[in-house]
């Protein structure tokens, strides 16, 4: 045997260079927690076949991991899933891999965006680990039933698990079990039965003051600023300090800053009387998170369900008073149409409107939380004409604007009806090419077994009729993956409803409610105007800008 000359060196092995930059998505829903698969669906076993994935394939080099745990999957809308989707629009990663698609998404509509639209428009290569799909290595993967089946599986899961769980909520409801996730000010949930409420003593003595100070002063701005002046902790800060986690938007960042609604709220709240009041809101649909208030008729009111804190002649006095405080501030205040829609930019207290104290008839909201407490704010206030002006201009602005992106799509909708037109009239004859190959196929086989064919001329001939077929095929799932779903402007409600005004000459505090979510002043020349469909219109305006034919425009403009 020869020997191997010692100065000979083996070349090292190279390791690939990896082309693609990926992005690994984990979601774990509360959902999934309460399942019988916890264990194989954790962040934990997620993470684990990633590592394992990307072991195996040194092309892949990644990027950074996106974990939304607690999130539900019919909603695109989750911190992790945004954060990747800012890192792919930006070209910091080109690869997104995930589990399985139900990791990715229970909503048929927008998992089928994103695989067919989004991903090809921003050239990303998307990889589900189980479902053994790879849009790169193999584009027919992407396009076929099973992935259409496995989507529409999981948006059905998610319908029916919604729809059991809300009847499931009821019947609780129905009961007189406290189903929240936080109490009323005032009352904590018992350590026996978390479906029933106890006083919270510290609290409950707070809420006391609050109804015994209005009825002998009748004014709810001074209960505020005496209850600051005190240093207490606000509702919000009070439950954060007893190691609940609750953050609400809008609120002020003092915690001992009081504001005039949670004073009022607690005035207004049957809850002290022992009663429970429950299903007032409800969010559109399984797949639409928009919470909405119910009808009062819909409501669910169980009495005496738990220890009141007040009297009924106590709550019924405090009633009174408000009625007559209405009345009399009514006369000297128009209709506010932004109630509980203004907030201070800066203590993120809400804003209250009064009239002028020089006699004019100009009114104002001003924030009072400089008023309640030295140094928690600024003082400001802004017209209320002025604000009127302003937020009628941004909704006929994006009025407009909604107005010609319907237009597009409408013009996308009939260029995508002509260009599958032609995509069937295509596919139906690939198709039928196929049908003629596959009885081509036959008559060689009765050829060979009459003897007319050797058996290599008839492997030959049918080896070509398989390799013609397996091209057409291809050709197939080409087109169809060049085919998008439309939507629709019905895809879109509160958008449809918004473009049904044909422009906003006055605004009315229906039309606040239904399109302003909220009004953040920081001065009178810095202001955030918030509106509730800004979510349905980046929907569209991406759709817009992410179909087939805006793209084939594009590359030929």
């Amino acid at each position: 045997m020869s020997r191997k000359s010692r100065y000979i060196t083996e070349s090292p092995v190279r390791k690939p260079v990896a082309r693609w930059k990926a992005g690994v998505y984990i979601r774990l829903s509360r959902e999934d927690e309460d399942a019988k698969e916890k264990d194989s669906q954790s962040v934990i076993t997620q993470r684990r076949i990633m590592d394992k994935f990307l072991s195996e394939h040194p092309d892949i080099e990644l990027f950074d991991y996106y974990i939304d745990d607690g999130y539900s999957g019919t909603t695109m809308d989750r911190p992790g899933f945004q954060r990747m989707k800012t890192d792919f629009e930006s070209g910091t990663i080109n690869c997104i891999i995930v589990k399985d698609l139900s990791r990715f998404a229970r909503n048929d509509d927008e998992s089928g965006r994103y695989i067919f639209v989004i991903f090809p428009f921003y050239k990303i290569r998307f990889i589900s680990v189980n479902d053994r799909v790879d849009s790169f290595t193999d584009p027919n993967s992407i396009n076929n039933l099973e992935i259409l089946f496995k989507n529409i599986m999981h948006s059905e899961y998610s319908r029916d698990l919604s729809k059991k769980v809300r009847t499931a909520s009821n019947i609780r409801r129905q009961h007189g079990e406290f189903i929240g996730a936080f109490c009323s000010y005032g009352y904590k949930k018992d350590p026996e039965d978390l479906h029933h409420l106890i006083i919270d003593e510290e609290a409950a003595e707070r809420v006391r003051y609050i109804f015994r100070r209005y009825i002998e002063t009748g004014n709810i701005l001074r209960i505020v600023k005496e209850l600051s002046e005190a240093n207490v902790l606000t509702p919000l800060a009070y439950k954060k300090s007893k190691g609940c986690r609750i953050t609400i938007p809008n609120r002020q960042i003092n915690p001992t800053v009081w504001d005039y609604q949670s004073v009022r709220r607690i005035l207004r709240n049957e809850v002290y009387l022992g009663h429970i009041t429950q299903g007032t809101r409800q969010k559109i649909s399984y797949k639409n998170k928009t919470i909405v208030m119910k009808d009062r008729s819909q409501w669910i009111k169980v009495e005496h369900t738990h220890e009141p804190i007040i009297t009924q002649e106590e709550f019924d006095e405090v009633q009174r008073i408000m009625e007559r405080n209405q009345r009399s501030r009514s006369q000297n205040v128009k209709h506010n149409i932004f109630a509980g829609k203004v907030f201070c930019g800066n203590c993120g207290a809400t804003m209250s409107l009064t009239r002028s104290s020089s006699g004019s008839q100009l009114e104002y909201y001003h924030c009072n939380v400089a008023y309640i407490k030295k140094d928690a704010c600024t003082p400001k206030r802004f017209r209320a004409d002025a604000l009127q002006r302003t937020i009628l201009d941004v909704l006929n602005y994006h009025l407009k604007l909604c107005v010609d992106s319907v237009e597009v799509l409408n013009k996308i909708n009939a260029d995508l009806h002509k260009s599958a037109t032609r995509h069937n009239s295509v596919v139906n004859n690939l198709r039928s090419e196929v049908v003629k190959l596959e009885n081509c196929k036959s008559r060689l086989y009765e050829q060979y077994k009459e003897g007319v064919l050797t058996r290599g001329q008839y492997i030959e001939k049918k080896g070509e009729a398989e390799e013609k077929i397996k091209s057409i095929e291809q050709s197939i799932s080409k087109i169809s993956m060049g085919t998008t779903k439309k939507m629709e402007l019905s895809d879109f409600p509160i958008l449809s409803q918004f473009i049904r005004n044909h422009a906003f000459s006055e605004l009315t505090r229906e039309a606040i409610t239904a399109f302003v979510e909220k009004i953040v002043v920081f001065s009178p020349t810095e202001i955030e105007v918030h509106l509730t469909f800004r979510d349905e219109l980046e929907r569209l305006r991406e759709y817009l800008t992410c179909t087939p034919v805006q793209a084939e425009a594009a590359q030929e403009a």
